[in-house]
């Protein structure tokens, strides 16, 4: 939820089912313990989920989530329920251009290709199973080799005042013009 991104529609919807407050950015304030206020059986993880002015970031997702599944399991298995949530920074990683990149965590700060190795190997190491590996780094050698991408991103002029938008995604031959 940085660069004053909103937080998704859900986080909407479950502040109106529950009453849940939000913050600036829409996202749920939770308990330490990452459940809504007065609904302990909900609990709210990622990019939804408000706590200690955390950053929406993957890591944060992450860990928010495996600490939720930890709290479910205790809770079916009637165990204590862990200890409240904690945030542990790993540190940062940032692909910057075609074999550049920046890493720091703790006291180890790369950049360069150097740091783009290690992007990589941080990337892979947190895909599960070997498909997806596999897949990610054919996908990757491929797209290093010859400079080519396979995704792509189309943006289209802002059609306000038109409500189909079905003519703006799927451009044909255009009309006639009118007779006179």
């Amino acid at each position: 939820m940085d660069g004053g991104r909103r937080a998704p529609p859900i986080a909407a919807a479950l502040a109106r089912a529950t009453g849940a407050e939000q913050d600036r950015a829409g996202r749920i304030l939770v308990e330490p313990d990452l459940t809504v206020p007065g609904h302990p059986e909900i609990r709210v993880t990622g990019d939804v989920m408000s706590l200690n002015r955390l950053p929406g970031l993957a890591e944060v997702a992450m860990q928010s989530g495996a600490y939720a599944g930890r709290s479910v399991r205790h809770a079916v298995e009637g165990r204590k329920a862990p200890k409240p949530f904690r945030y542990v920074d790993l540190g940062s990683a940032a692909y910057i251009a075609r074999g550049r990149a920046v890493v720091k965590a703790g006291p180890l700060h790369l950049s360069g290709f150097t740091g783009w190795l290690v992007w990589l190997f941080i990337h892979l190491a947190f895909l599960t199973g070997f498909r997806s590996r596999l897949g990610a780094v054919l996908s990757w050698s491929v797209a290093f080799a010859t400079s080519s991408r396979r995704e792509r991103a189309f943006t289209l002029p802002d059609t306000a005042t038109d409500t189909d938008t079905s003519a703006a995604r799927a451009p044909g031959p255009k009309a006639p013009p009118p007779s006179p």
